[in-house]
């Protein structure tokens, strides 16, 4: 966390780097390793459970943390059932039925915004092996219009999804409802190229710290009283605060007395949380430390 010149705590910011493997089964791409999303080159997703699919993983804002689907078990979201333990952070949807296409699109519509999301294209090498954009925007037919796995793509940044008409492989990264990133995209040039989307996605810390300096000594302690406004955080951050107590001799028996306040934060103007007091009559000197979660 670090002080800013408008008086606030902000959590530290960090960027993350993403690569997107992917590649036609099998003339291009045919082992797990080829079909993976990198963060800061760790592998963890890898693989598909078959082609025809359009595969989405979600990521935190906060550290680039992917959200897990069911393993072993039905899939969330209406998405297909997650074949292998390096594939359970995929979100796949056969796109040669209407019913997963619909699927998909009801599952990118309940991702909160600001969230990360990829998708992967895993296509085979036959025309009839997948459906393409065309008969994508043709499921408003069924959806409504402007309501089409083909339109949530496309409104995301997926300006050229047009293209694909023909058997090839494609990688698309996008924040969803967040114009401060550049969605990014990647076709293969057919059936026998691999593809590495490489990109940065900006994130920020999910918790910070901060330790006041040791108050005191004094002859006597009373009370400790913390008041904080807050109307600078937002709903769902967790505010800790805790008090830490030193006898004599310093840092050799630091022990925890009191856990003084854990509540959630809401959006009121000036909220004040409720003075909180700690008997310190005992004590030589004391520090406070206050702890932020989103």
């Amino acid at each position: 966390m670090h002080y800013t010149a408008s008086n606030k705590w902000n959590f530290n910011a960090s960027n993350k780097a993403v690569k997107i493997k992917n590649g036609v089964f099998p003339t291009a791409a045919s082992v797990a390793q080829d079909f993976t999303v990198e963060i800061d080159g760790l592998n963890s997703i890898q693989s598909v459970c078959g082609i025809s699919a359009i595969i989405f993983n979600v990521f935190s804002p906060f550290d680039m943390v992917p959200w897990a689907n069911t393993y072993p078990g039905t899939g969330l979201y209406g998405s297909d059932n997650v074949c292998g333990i390096n594939r359970r952070w995929n979100f796949q949807y056969n796109i040669l039925s209407q019913a997963k296409r619909i699927a998909a699109v009801n599952f990118l519509d309940q991702i909160p915004a600001g969230y990360y999301v990829t998708a992967r294209m895993t296509s085979g090498v036959l025309p009839a092996s997948n459906t393409y954009a065309n008969t994508w925007m043709g499921d408003t037919l069924v959806m409504g219009s402007g309501n089409s796995l083909y339109h949530r793509l496309k409104n995301a940044g997926f300006i050229d999804i047009d293209s694909f008409n023909r058997p090839r492989a494609f990688n698309f990264i996008y924040k969803k409802q967040d114009a401060s990133f550049t969605p990014s995209f990647l076709f293969s040039e057919g059936i026998y190229d691999k593809i590495v989307l490489n990109t940065i996605a900006p994130t920020v810390k999910s918790s910070g710290t901060v330790t006041s300096p040791r108050l005191g000594p004094a002859s006597s302690w009373s009370q400790f009283h913390w008041r904080v406004l807050g109307k600078k955080f937002q709903p769902g951050i967790l505010y800790r605060s805790t008090s830490l107590g030193f006898h004599q001799p310093v840092w050799k028996h630091l022990y925890l007395l009191s856990i003084l306040l854990q509540r959630i934060l809401t959006y009121l103007l000036s909220m004040r949380l409720n003075t909180h007091t700690l008997n310190l009559k005992c004590l030589p000197g004391i520090l406070s430390r206050e702890h932020l979660t989103s």
